[in-house]
This record gives structure tokens, sequence and C-alpha cells, in this order.
């Protein structure tokens, strides 16, 4: 119901309802019960054959009271032959507002054939906000290694960008 709080316990979570998350609209807050994004894992376990994300906000409407906060997202893999599939490693976010707080994006991947646009987000006609949040070793095979921001965006406040690489342009951000 809108306004629930999720609490993740201690753990990786993996496999199907553990990725490929949609909030469907709802005003839901996801986060560890704890607050240490290390003690808290997604692991979307994609690959170019088997693509997978964290989460998806796919003409949802979610506004910034939908949140994500206080956990790791890694594995996630973005593929196929429409931007909507290319775009957005561990997360996906179109015609929606969900905010993110003290999450950590490792390791992900947006790549196919020569495209793919931002390793760990793509946020496209949207406003997210993301707070205190780590972009490292994301990787995308088009433009943004860590994440592509189109038509708008998003705000980043006390943001860490480590090491993440593109084939095209965007180590860190490309807001085309």
């Amino acid at each position: 119901l809108d306004g629930d709080v999720i609490l993740l316990a201690d753990g990786t979570f993996t496999g199907p309802g553990n990725r490929d998350i949609h909030f469907d609209g709802k005003i839901l807050t996801l986060r560890s019960a704890n607050g240490n994004p290390a003690h808290v894992i997604i692991d979307c376990q994609g690959t170019a054959a088997d693509p997978h994300r964290a989460f998806i906000f796919d003409h949802s409407g979610e506004p910034p009271e939908a949140m994500i906060a206080d956990l790791t997202i890694i594995g996630g893999f973005a593929s196929g032959p429409d931007w909507t599939e290319f775009s957005g490693g561990a997360l996906f976010v179109w015609l929606a507002d969900p905010s993110f707080e003290n999450v950590s994006f490792r390791g992900n991947t947006a790549e196919y054939g020569s495209s793919g646009r931002g390793g760990a987000m793509s946020v496209t006609q949207s406003e997210s906000d993301f707070e205190r949040c780590m972009f490292d070793d994301n990787y995308s095979r088009g433009s943004g290694g860590a994440g592509w921001l189109q038509y708008h965006g998003g705000t980043f406040t006390n943001c860490v960008f480590g090491e993440n690489d593109s084939w095209i342009h965007g180590g860190a951000l490309d807001m085309s």
C-alpha cells in the first residue's frame, strides 16, 4: 500500500522476485533494516544472454516519495535491440521520479552490439534525486559509464563516482 516501508535484512538477494522489481505506481520505501548498504546486496545476476536489472520504473509515475535506500546493487545488465532494453544496467527510470539515498551501484553494465547507455542507471524524462550514492566499476558500451540522463535528469547530492567507463563517451555521466 502507498506509504509502506519494506525493510530488508542483511544478506545477498538473488533470483526471481529479487530483481526486475516494479513499484507499479505505488509510493513505497525499500531500504535495509540496518542502514548499511554493504550488508544488503541485490545481485541481479544479469548477463548479455539473460539481462536483469534491480529496479524498473517505466511509465509508472512514482513521485519522489517512492524511495530506494541503504543497499548495494551489483550484476545488473541491460541488453536488447530497443533503447528501453539497452539503457540502465541496474536501474531504469522513465516518466517517474523515485528517489535514491545511500545506494551503491557497483559492477553493472549496459550494452547491446555497439550501443548501451548508463552502465548503472538510465533516467529519462524524470527528475530523480540521488543523495549520498556511490557509482563504481560500472560500464556502458555506448555512453555514460555510471549513468545516462536524458530530457530532464536528476540531482546528485554528495554522490561519489569512482572507476566507471564507457566505450564512446561520458565515463561518469552522459547528459544528452
